[in-house]
């Protein structure tokens, strides 16, 4: 199958868990046989060197890029950058996408996925290619962060939550690695429809080796309190 997976984040250029999850389900996918093809924004030469084999990367350039490249009107680009996070990323989206659409006349994919968060996959669902559908994961939406890193409420984030609703009850499928997740979503950001729970892939070492019993703890993750940071600097005190 080819499967075209749209994200802003990409490990070791743009950090996060959507674009962690993007590359690990694409080595996985390749391994499995399939054609999988990321669509993201430009990536740092090291990074392009160091993808998987069986991997296919289309990179575009940011708005900024775009611009001192004279392949986009300064003005448009500046209203795009000042309107706040959820026309910043509706115009990743569209980049992304029309991207992909130029790749699907050139070869055509059987699916294209892109997480609920920034709802990169919008534009393609407003506007569909004739049978390509097109699957919104549930990863965690804007909403969901918030609340769970107790962050102040931004009025214009309202509209990058409506957005990326948008793209959970446009798709023609949506999917979600736990069921929690999809709980949490739904007390949030309230949304009727069936969602599959598909787990991550893991990727285990050829050698797998148990941790000693008196053996160090060490948590590396990003310090933020939905990652369980504040649970574990009070569990430090223990020790």
């Amino acid at each position: 199958m080819g499967i075209a997976l749209l994200t802003f984040e990409y490990p070791d250029a743009r950090p996060g868990g959507v674009g962690s999850y993007v590359l690990r389900c694409a080595r996985s996918l390749a391994a499995a046989g399939h054609e999988p093809h990321i669509f993201t924004l430009t990536l740092p030469p090291d990074v392009r060197a160091a993808v998987p084999q069986g991997v296919v990367v289309h990179e575009v350039m940011d708005i900024a890029e775009q611009i001192a490249a004279g392949t986009l009107p300064g003005a448009l680009g500046v209203a795009a950058l000042n309107g706040g996070l959820a026309l910043y990323k509706l115009s990743v989206g569209a980049m992304l996408t029309n991207a992909l659409r130029e790749e699907h006349r050139r070869q055509p994919f059987d699916i294209a996925e892109a997480a609920e968060y920034e709802a990169l996959g919008l534009p393609l669902i407003l506007r569909p290619i004739p049978g390509l559908p097109v699957v919104t994961q549930i990863h965690l939406c804007t909403v969901v962060n918030g609340w769970a890193n107790d962050l102040p409420d931004v009025p214009t984030d309202r509209l990058a939550e409506g957005l990326e609703l948008a793209a959970i009850l446009g798709a023609d499928g949506v999917c979600a690695a736990t069921s929690s997740i999809v709980e949490v979503t739904r007390k949030l950001l309230p949304f009727k429809r069936s969602v599959e729970i598909i787990s991550y892939p893991v990727e285990l070492g050829e050698v797998i080796t148990p941790p000693p019993v008196d053996g160090a703890l060490l948590f590396v993750g990003r310090l933020q309190k939905r990652k369980g940071c504040d649970v574990l600097a009070s569990a430090a005190t223990l020790f």
